[in-house]
């Protein structure tokens, strides 16, 4: 029974979503979406020419899926110290869909950033869980 729920882990932890921690601890993480972040950088563009100040997000999405998986939108949310959302940006998915190997170079751009801002967290969202940027994007 051990080894069949080390094969099939995937659809295991699709039935009991709890058990995903537990794949993990043994070093065998689930990945259910198929898709992976990677190569993720942060830089700042200093404002010049009448132009804002921006906070530049680009990375990579990776498919880790044997089948075409959808790409979600992502939501990147700039954090204070405390760890406190201060903004959140919802990018489009770069590709509708993603094979095994295939990748995807995304880019997000937050106009005038917060000066307190000095972390973030990206994450796949749904199109309709996160708050759309109030800045506007150049």
């Amino acid at each position: 029974m051990l080894p069949l729920a080390c094969l099939a882990r995937t659809s295991v932890v699709r039935a009991v979503p709890q058990s995903a921690g537990l794949y993990a601890r043994l070093g065998l993480p689930v990945n259910l979406r198929g898709l992976e972040i990677r190569d993720v950088v942060a830089f700042r563009n200093p404002a010049e020419a009448g132009r804002p100040a921006e906070l530049v997000v680009e990375g990579d999405l990776v498919g880790l899926a044997r089948d075409t998986m959808p790409v979600p939108p992502l939501a990147v949310e700039l954090r204070d110290e405390a760890g406190t959302a201060l903004r959140i940006l919802q990018i489009p998915a770069p590709r509708s869909g993603l094979a095994a190997g295939e990748t995807a170079r995304f880019r997000a751009r937050f106009a005038d950033p917060p000066a307190k801002a000095r972390g973030l967290q990206l994450r796949f969202a749904e199109a309709s869980a996160a708050v759309k940027d109030p800045a506007p994007d150049p």
